[in-house]
């Protein structure tokens, strides 16, 4: 062979060398494009995406705290989110609900989409008591991984309901696909217009899916009596057969 084209071929050989030292092994027995193929495959591989942040709940509220939350994201098809939260009420007086709307914040904390009359219950919450907020909102951003948080607003009203009273006797539970909340009326009287709400747990106290019942004015729970309520496990709840559940429930009064 011409000494310049072996001299030449060395110096080719040599780069493409360089040019995948990065790989475990390289086999000179191979053709070089293939080791390189071989090493950008590997870089490639190597090159995870990190699981998807999730965003918190914050509130818009000075007096309501966030407890636990959970916001479940996809995009297969549309981009959807299931939202759950659970904020208490740290104040010392009793909050009265006309409304609550979610808003999707980004990084800058400006407000990218918003979701009106999301579901809040309790309508009143008393001083120590828990609001309990639950929404899915779909197609409501064109990229999730710019969804930062999730503001929870409220309306106050000074017209709703004056007080609700806890109410003992309730238990909740995961049976199947199935989320049940059972409520006994150990009092010695018949209730009405009574809420329930249950949420099932992760193992990390994340909430899974939430229950949210009421019975109105025009329903009666007699004393001795058990109502139970059920709702069909969202899929992503449905990988916990044995997640934790709590309940409460109250009766509203004028």
């Amino acid at each position: 062979m011409n000494k310049r084209w072996f001299v030449l071929l060395l110096v080719l050989l040599m780069a493409n060398v360089c040019a995948v030292a990065s790989a475990d092994k390289y086999d000179i027995l191979k053709p070089m494009w293939l080791n390189a193929l071989e090493n950008m495959q590997e870089q490639k591989a190597e090159a995870v995406p990190l699981e998807r942040r999730e965003p918190k709940i914050v509130s818009g509220d000075d007096q309501l705290e966030v407890v636990r939350y959970a916001v479940y994201m996809d995009d297969e098809y549309s981009t959807e989110a299931y939202v759950y939260a659970q904020l208490r009420n740290t104040g010392e007086s009793i909050i009265r609900l006309n409304g609550a709307t979610l808003h999707v914040l980004d990084a800058s904390g400006r407000r990218v989409a918003s979701e009106e009359y999301a579901s809040a219950k309790p309508d009143v919450v008393m001083p120590g008591g828990s609001l309990y907020v639950t929404e899915w909102l779909y197609d409501f951003v064109s990229d999730l991984d710019k969804v930062d948080a999730v503001e929870v607003e409220i309306e106050r009203s000074e017209y709703s309901r004056k007080k609700i009273e806890q109410l003992d006797g309730v238990k909740a539970y995961v049976k199947g696909d199935y989320l049940y909340a059972e409520l006994t009326n150990t009092t010695d009287e018949s209730l009405y217009d009574v809420a329930v709400t249950a949420v099932a747990l992760d193992p990390q106290g994340r909430i899974l899916d939430m229950l949210r019942e009421e019975t109105y004015a025009n329903i009666g729970i007699a004393p001795g009596s058990t109502v139970i309520f059920r709702k069909y496990l969202e899929q992503h709840a449905t990988e916990f057969p044995d997640a934790a559940c709590e309940a409460e429930a109250w009766r509203y009064q004028e």
